[in-house]
């Protein structure tokens, strides 16, 4: 399987020693339904379901360290250090935000909408990786495809929690979800030089990707991260 069917993060894997990857609509297209998704990408990558953990997301700042596979209720970003488990979420607009420490061995996958944001997800997921002994220089950080800010159009409720990373089109306000993210992990301590910038977008590049905002889709791309394959 190749680009077509999924995004890879190939300095994110040099740096980071971690596998991450994020499907595409292609399969979608060859007929796969969301309720499907999970299974196949689980099967062509030869990952068990018992070496798999996803949460049950909620649109929140709340981030679990689990050892253990399956379904996480209520939260939106996974920590573990165990080593055969893969982590994956589900997206379509919101930024995937993978995390890596090649020395200690810790993975984090986030889930970071503008609420999510808000609530401090890429603080919590952070933290939850330095209190099980992640140095804060070795953490690496990379972005999955997100809307990006010449689509994504937010209101004022949402504009005034974001200063610096709204700007102006006219009437419209509009929100840069990945550098209010980029912001927030460098305040948790992240050297800007360890996070791993993309400009990919779920809206623009609506051939490869799916977005809520575009039409209200119920499909959703998965991210994943864990060791190589």
């Amino acid at each position: 399987m190749g680009n077509r069917y999924f995004d890879m993060y190939p300095s994110f894997k040099r740096l980071s020693g971690f596998m991450a990857r994020t499907s595409t609509q292609a399969f979608f297209n060859e007929g796969v339904s969301q309720e499907e998704l999970t299974d196949h990408v689980l099967r062509i990558m030869n990952i068990p379901r018992n070496q798999a953990v996803w949460p049950v997301q909620i649109h929140s700042g709340t981030v679990v360290f689990t050892r253990d596979s399956g379904v996480i209720p209520n939260c939106d970003g996974i920590v573990t250090d165990r080593e055969d488990l893969y982590l994956l979420i589900r997206t379509a607009d919101c930024v995937p935000l993978f995390l890596g420490d090649k020395q200690t061995g810790l993975k984090a996958l986030i889930h970071a909408g503008w609420r999510g944001i808000s609530e401090e997800i890429a603080e919590n997921a952070v933290l939850a990786m330095r209190e099980k002994g992640a140095c804060m220089e070795n953490i690496i950080a990379t972005f999955g495809p997100a809307i990006c800010d010449k689509c994504y159009e937010v209101g004022e409720n949402v504009a005034k929690l974001f200063t610096g990373h709204i700007h102006k089109q006219g009437n419209k306000l509009l929100l840069n979800l990945k550098s209010a993210l980029a912001e927030r992990l460098r305040d948790a301590g992240l050297a800007s030089e360890n996070i791993l910038l993309t400009n990919k977008c779920t809206m623009c590049q609506r051939e490869r990707y799916v977005s809520y905002r575009l039409n209200k889709t119920k499909k959703r791309l998965i991210s994943i991260v864990g060791n190589s394959i």
